[in-house]
């Protein structure tokens, strides 16, 4: 189960990730609700 998972994985999310690698935005999500929120707009320009 694991194994075929990490196939799924592998073969389908892994290239949308570096197709769209430089559209991510990284936000640290340690902290409060409000915390984490407030660097999410901060990340997002609002």
């Amino acid at each position: 189960m694991i194994l075929n998972r990490m196939k799924v994985y592998r073969d389908e999310t892994a290239p949308l990730l570096e197709y769209y690698s430089s559209q991510l935005k990284t936000v640290d999500a340690v902290g409060t609700m409000d915390e984490v929120f407030a660097r999410a707009l901060q990340a997002l320009g609002k």
